[in-house]
Parts: structure tokens; C-alpha cells; sequence
């Protein structure tokens, strides 16, 4: 994504961008889905594919419709590491 998410103009998703992500969320190329917004402050579903899969889903789209942005990106080799937010402060 090129331009950073804004603060979404409304505080909850709409149900087209929750049922999106919970079809995303069944489908074999999707790693790991959430939400977003996008530069313009509406909410996004954002989908991390699978190795070797290619966007777009057409089941994801069709779920979001026209009004529901889906974002696409690689689900990165390695898994997310957590570790200490100021390690040198002993936290």
C-alpha cells in the first residue's frame, strides 16, 4: 500500500466488510485477514495470500461488493516475532 490508512470516517466496519473478511478467512490462499482503511478513511479488508497465490479472490471481491476496498499483500516468510518493546530497559 503507497499511501499510509487514515482514520476511518465511521467507527465500525459495515457487515459487507466483516462478511468479507470472514470469507477471506476460509479461503485455502489466504494466510491471514483483517481490517484497514484506506487513504481516504473507508474501511478495507486486508488479506496477507499465500506463497504462491495470486489476487484477486473473486469470492473475497464479490463478498466486499463495490463499496468494501480488499488489499492485497505476501504473508511474509516468517512469522511475526513479538519481542520486548525497550529490551534495554528490561521490558
Amino acid at each position: 500500500m503507497s499511501n499510509p490508512p487514515r482514520r476511518p470516517h465511521q467507527a465500525e466496519p459495515s457487515a459487507a466488510a466483516q462478511n468479507a473478511k470472514a470469507v477471506a478467512r476460509k479461503h485455502a490462499d489466504v494466510a491471514k485477514v483483517g481490517l484497514t482503511t484506506t487513504s481516504d478513511g473507508k474501511w478495507a479488508v486486508k488479506v496477507w495470500l499465500r506463497n504462491g497465490a495470486h489476487p484477486p479472490l473473486s469470492d473475497v471481491e464479490s463478498a466486499a461488493g463495490n463499496d468494501v476496498p480488499v488489499v492485497y499483500d505476501s504473508a511474509p516468510e516468517r512469522p511475526t516475532v513479538a519481542r520486548p518493546a525497550f529490551p534495554v530497559l528490561g521490558e
